[in-house]
């Protein structure tokens, strides 16, 4: 099922096309401000799909073969919910910034998806590459079409009523990272205010439900916070620049210089982590960087996002623009 959700080019006559010529193909057209976003858009082709297991694939992803298979065999578990793929940036060659994401992407999937799993059985459906039993997709009524951010929505509402997500580091396709700061800024916002609100909507109830155990309801506020410790890290920044300017002293017998250089060089300690587990080449060292400006970005995304749902400021789904540049180009994949 191909969803042109409001395409203002002709994506509506080249899908047509496509399903005229491979009858396999099924194609819903949504019209401009159909409202709901990403969410409505899939719960529109939730409402004609067959099969007991959903797969999720954005746009711009190519998968690999096999992603398939390597997906639905998770679900011979009854108590597994969803599963997540593994993504690797293919357009790494067409910027500096899409070169340091993809570096980005080691952590995000080598570190902390394998880790959460390893660890805690707690990894996160991440909305691409990615599959959902239908069955209980329904029961919750599909996508929550108020989140800007249905994949972590999604996450929470599978481990609060004892479904499990598992990671599949083996079912691997690629996607296309956003080549510019300014298309950086808007993505990176809208995941920071989704996942934000997910804070605000589910914090309490982690710690009420009995499908958690103690550990797994730390690790689950943990992750709840990933979009609040940017901001953290801003106030590092700031504030061990103040000290070096002269600006700000710390009392008597304190010393929070240390701690606030940890806030910001952390996530930095996280990348090479990736680093290293993907084999990755020794030049690909140079992506973090290359990270160095995005990250400082991401605090000021973060920081922004935060203040703007601290008071109230409303926001709707935003799509993140992409170039269409499809070749195979990665910084060191590992299989």
């Amino acid at each position: 099922i191909i969803i042109d959700d409001g395409s203002d080019d002709n994506t509506g006559e080249i899908v047509d096309e496509l399903a005229r010529r491979h009858p396999v193909l099924r194609c819903i057209h949504r019209p401009p401000n159909s409202g709901g976003g990403k969410s409505g858009a899939l719960n529109a082709a939730l409402a004609t799909a067959r099969g007991e297991v959903v797969m999720v694939f954005d746009a711009d992803h190519k998968p690999r073969a096999d992603v398939l298979r390597r997906l639905v065999r998770h679900f011979a578990d009854a108590s597994v919910g969803a599963v997540q793929g593994r993504c690797i940036v293919r357009n790494s060659n067409e910027s500096r910034l899409a070169r340091s994401i993809a570096v980005d992407y080691y952590c995000g999937y080598l570190v902390n998806e394998y880790g959460r799993q390893s660890l805690f059985e707690l990894p996160a459906y991440g909305g691409s590459n990615c599959a959902v039993r239908a069955s209980w997709l329904r029961a919750f009524g599909g996508w929550n079409e108020l989140t800007v951010t249905e994949d972590t929505d999604l996450t929470l509402r599978l481990v609060l009523v004892g479904r499990h997500v598992r990671f599949d580091v083996t079912a691997i396709d690629t996607e296309e990272s956003v080549p510019t700061f300014r298309r950086f800024w808007r993505q990176r916002y809208r995941w920071a205010r989704g996942h934000q609100a997910c804070w605000r909507d589910y914090r309490a109830l982690v710690w009420r439900t009995p499908t958690l155990r103690f550990s797994q309801k730390i690790e689950t506020t943990m992750f709840l916070l990933a979009y609040h410790v940017p901001v953290f890290c801003m106030l590092g920044l700031i504030l061990v620049t103040l000290r070096a300017g002269g600006v700000l002293t710390w009392g008597p017998g304190v010393e929070l210089t240390p701690i606030a250089t940890l806030l910001f060089l952390g996530p930095l300690l996280e990348l090479a982590s990736g680093l290293l587990v993907s084999r990755a080449p020794r030049q690909a060292a140079l992506g973090i960087l290359l990270f160095l400006p995005a990250f400082v970005i991401f605090t000021v995304v973060c920081t922004k996002s935060w203040l703007d749902g601290l008071v109230g400021r409303p926001y709707a789904w935003v799509k993140t623009p992409r170039t269409g540049h499809g070749q195979e180009h990665t910084v060191g994949v590992a299989a």
